[in-house]
């Protein structure tokens, strides 16, 4: 890890500008598509009887990793639990239990121009879930989480976090809440 100080979030509207100051939390650095960084809890339908079909296995798209580009200004991201006082990245895992009841998203971004645009699109089982925008210039850390809306603890599932630069992709990682 660099000498350069994390970063501190700044909401304006719908874009978050991060400037150089200690880890924020997450709401105080996420920000597009309402910001809180929830996930909304399953809803439930009511059971309608139904004529009986051929039994089918639901799919759930398969999403696969992609390293960060080297020409990418985020040079680190990592999935975690949190930062520690030091900001370094703590409980780092591609798994965690059914009783999760948050992940975090930890970045580290090294030459961004002013203004460079972070796009963090966070699905479940396939399905875009939040949307965040970081605005990021110069050297910095930032952590964002994405934890439920209406339940204590995230859905099961396989979840994803794309990472773009603009409009490329320059990354994702995927993890399990079991």
């Amino acid at each position: 890890m660099s000498a350069n100080p994390p970063v501190q979030g700044l909401l304006h509207g719908n874009i978050v500008h991060l400037v150089a100051g200690p880890v924020q939390e997450a709401a105080q650095i996420i920000g597009l598509l309402g910001g809180s960084g929830t996930v909304p809890a399953q809803p439930t339908t009511p059971t309608v009887p139904t004529t009986p079909t051929t039994p089918t296995t639901p799919t759930t798209p398969v999403v696969t990793a992609v390293p960060l580009s080297p020409a990418s200004v985020v040079k680190d991201a990592i999935i975690c639990q949190g930062v520690d006082e030091n900001s370094i990245p703590i409980g780092v895992s591609n798994a965690f239990p059914a009783n999760t009841e948050k992940v975090g998203l930890f970045l580290r971004i090294a030459g961004a121009l002013a203004n460079t645009e972070i796009k963090l699109e966070w699905s479940r089982d396939g399905k875009v879930t939040r949307r965040h925008l970081l605005i990021a210039t110069g050297d910095q850390k930032a952590i964002t989480y994405i934890f439920p809306a209406r339940a204590e603890y995230l859905q099961p599932g396989t979840y994803d976090v794309a990472i773009k630069q603009g409009r490329q992709l320059v990354g994702r990682l995927v993890f399990t809440i079991q």
